[in-house]
């Protein structure tokens, strides 16, 4: 079995250059169709938008809420736990045999 645990870049990876125009409006998509799905309770960082957010990453020097990886859900939350997970910048780092993993695990806490 692969584990993916370990974060592939240093943590000031993402603050030298890497939020350019264009990744800010991926992120602007992402938000948005999370937004119009109506739910309250989302695994991803939308604090800012007044929805109930739980993060979750590998990496702690990031300080998320939870520190594990996208194919350990299932060790941290229990089935359905939240509305929508929004998974965004994460699983074109994953190693690809770890992907069907990781959308079960995503499937696994995730209502609808």
């Amino acid at each position: 079995m692969i584990s993916f645990s370990k974060p592939q870049v240093p943590k000031d990876h993402y603050y030298r250059g890497y939020d350019n125009k264009e990744r800010w409006m991926d992120y602007w998509y992402q938000i948005d169709a999370v937004l119009n799905t109506g739910k309250e309770r989302v695994l991803e960082d939308l604090r800012k938008m007044g929805l109930n957010v739980t993060t979750v990453d590998i990496d702690p020097e990031l300080s998320p809420d939870y520190c594990c990886s996208v194919t350990e859900l299932h060790k941290i939350f229990k089935p359905k736990s939240f509305d929508v997970s929004l998974c965004a910048e994460v699983l074109e780092h994953i190693p690809f045999e770890c992907f069907p993993k990781s959308l079960n695990e995503l499937n696994f806490v995730t209502k609808e």
